[in-house]
């Protein structure tokens, strides 16, 4: 099993907490190809133990955020050459180009 690199994008707010890291992992054995494509998101809330399970305590019993419960990390523009350099290699490598 072998990986390239990692490609870390951090979110446009410039906040080190919304980070999506893009791998790709390659399983491929001679000509049985088998590859994909992972994506890792950090979206940091920075909570005490104590207060993450307070958290889940409320979300069981059908509290809601009024933003939700989900954040989200939007990618630079000028990141977007090499989010498209990652999908390229990703495309390359499993049709085997």
């Amino acid at each position: 099993m072998n990986f390239s690199k990692d490609e870390l994008f951090i979110c446009n707010c410039s906040s080190e907490d919304h980070q999506l890291i893009f791998r790709i992992w390659d399983f491929s054995k001679d000509e049985n190809v088998d590859v994909e494509l992972s994506v890792s998101v950090c979206l940091n809330d920075n909570c005490s133990f104590l207060m993450r399970i307070w958290n889940s305590i409320k979300y069981i019993f059908g509290h809601r955020c009024n933003y939700g419960h989900f954040q989200s990390a939007d990618i630079k523009l000028e990141d977007l050459p090499r989010l498209r350099a990652v999908l390229d290699e990703f495309e390359r490598k499993r049709l085997r180009v």
